[in-house]
């Protein structure tokens, strides 16, 4: 691109001072590189990259150069100017370093007994340090000191800070980084506006609380002993959840430790040697618990096999049916391990649907961990056929047996049988149009299962006038021709919809074990 003659001294200077810009841009993105590739030692990255920020800042302090620099995203559309790394360190204004807790080196930063070699405090006075900045910026903040000039060189002492006490991501320190980049965009004299100050507070706050959090779990560097170590992994403990708030198996044990974080610290303790503890046992021992727990937090799909209470209302009242399920380990291929919402949401519903079932017989589709059928053998205090895939019935009929007792003091009981949908009469000393009501929850998978599954209601569903299909279903969007084509199907059949509705509830098929909202379709279904 043709470049103009100054034909000023100012002139000169602008243009000398832009391309000085150009310059800093450029060796950025080739520093923030070099980082990226391990070929620069932290300490000179830190001193480097701080000095071309400075200079960068400083060319930007002189208005003219300002008004002809524009903004970066404009600078380098006119210069064809890429610097992808450079571009986003000066949004940050801030080195990789400074932003987050550096990993490389760790033993330079916390000597191996946790303490400074000249300060044996210095542990302490970091926490101390972090502490002291985040009330200097709250008090900033309430004396109405909100121009950039005076909060963005707090924040960048925060952050410098607390990543001295730990290089762990506690809650909420996200927060601390986007505001030092809205800050880092400001001009020095620009102010916040009152609702700006009001959010940086509440933002602010929140992450104060995070880190304070984070103490509470014993830093490695620290060379803790093993039985803190245990007693921190069986604190952070999660229970399986049964969706239920009024379960007490849904409430957290031991101390109340927020999930952000937690992850990291885990896989931290896996990946250490604990070489300051006395025994390959106690070792291995806290590698296992660790383990365990990171498991409980990668989702129901990367757990092991689990135990988990359901309770159900059966009255207004608060009388409760408590039922306990064992869920094997999860493949792909063996959904019927786990116990899904829309089974919960059914064996909810029971109760209030009492009145409209036959409990003169009784058949589960796909009962998977026997959820609805145990329910409904307490609940209508009659027999009931659980039924599912060979490989599915074993764990279904120890879930029975484990429930028996408790079926028995309902005047119920149940039992566990092998039926293949594509072959409807392959249920053993069952004849034909047997059983009055038919449950089924979140039956179906694929394309072929409403066909299946509406021959299969059509050969076992009794032809009584009272005879009921009582079916739950998560509205998944990737399944709904699936359900339309079942709904049609039982149309032709001759059956009618007489009730429906929806349940919400909620799963713990995502990620990290958290559950998730399952908004799901109920219908009852009877001979016109």
């Amino acid at each position: 691109q043709e470049v103009k003659l100054a034909d000023t001294s100012a002139e000169r200077d602008l243009y000398e001072s832009l391309a000085e810009i150009y310059s800093i841009i450029v060796t950025l993105d080739a520093l923030e590189k070099a980082y990226l590739r391990d070929s620069i030692q932290e300490s000179e990255y830190t001193e480097t990259c701080d000095r071309l920020l400075r200079q960068y800042k400083s060319c930007l302090a002189a208005e003219t150069v300002a008004a002809a620099f524009g903004d970066l995203d404009s600078f380098k559309a006119e210069w064809n100017l890429e610097a992808p790394k450079a571009t986003e360190r000066l949004r940050i204004g801030l080195p990789a370093t400074t932003e987050t807790a550096p990993s490389r080196n760790s033993s330079q930063r916390y000597p191996q007994n946790g303490q400074s070699s000249s300060n044996p405090s210095a542990g302490a006075s970091y926490i101390v340090s972090a502490s002291e900045n985040f009330i200097t910026f709250f008090d900033a903040i309430q004396m109405n000191m909100l121009s950039k000039d005076t909060l963005h060189p707090i924040l960048v002492d925060i952050i410098q800070a607390v990543n001295k006490v730990t290089d762990r991501d506690f809650e909420d320190k996200g927060k601390i980084v986007q505001w030092l980049i809205t800050l880092n965009q400001m001009r020095a004299a620009e102010e916040l506006t009152p609702e700006q100050a009001r959010q940086l507070q509440f933002d602010l706050s929140a992450a104060y609380d995070g880190f304070k959090r984070v103490l509470d779990l014993p830093q490695l560097y620290q060379r803790p002993s093993g039985t803190e170590i245990l007693s921190v992994l069986a604190d952070l403990s999660q229970g399986p959840v049964s969706w239920d708030t009024t379960s007490s198996s849904a409430e957290p044990k031991g101390r109340r430790i927020k999930s952000n974080g937690v992850p990291a610290y885990l896989t931290a303790i896996i990946a250490s040697p604990l070489s300051w503890l006395n025994t390959d046992a106690e070792r291995e021992q806290i590698w296992d618990a660790a383990s365990q727990r990171l498991s409980e937090r990668s989702g129901r799909s990367g757990m092991g096999d689990l135990t988990r209470k359901f309770r159900i209302p059966l009255t207004p009242n608060g009388s409760i049916l408590e039922l306990e399920l064992h869920e094997p380990a999860l493949t792909s291929d063996n959904l019927g391990f786990k116990t899904w919402a829309s089974s919960y949401l059914l064996a909810k519903r029971l109760p209030l649907l009492r009145s409209q079932l036959s409990d003169s017989s009784v058949l589960e589709l796909g009962a998977g961990t026997g959820l609805v059928g145990i329910a409904a053998a307490a609940i209508l205090r009659t027999h009931v056929m659980l039924t599912d895939l060979p490989e599915i019935v074993p764990n279904l009929d120890n879930n029975l047996q484990a429930n028996g007792s408790l079926l028995a003091t309902y005047s119920g009981s149940a039992e566990a049988a092998v039926l293949d949908w594509s072959d409807p009469a392959s249920l053993a000393h069952v004849g034909k149009h047997f059983f009055a009501t038919i449950l089924a929850a979140d039956p179906l998978y694929s394309p072929d299962h409403p066909a299946l599954l509406a021959q299969t209601v059509e050969y076992h569903l009794s032809r009584s006038r009272d005879a009921r299909l009582v079916v739950e279903f998560p509205l998944r969007e990737p399944y709904a021709p699936e359900r339309l084509d079942l709904k049609t199907r039982l149309e032709q059949m001759g059956l009618k919809l007489l009730d429906q509705g929806e349940d919400v509830g909620r799963d713990d098929w995502g990620d990290e074990g958290r559950t998730m909202e399952v908004r799901c379709w109920w219908g009852i279904w009877g001979w016109e």
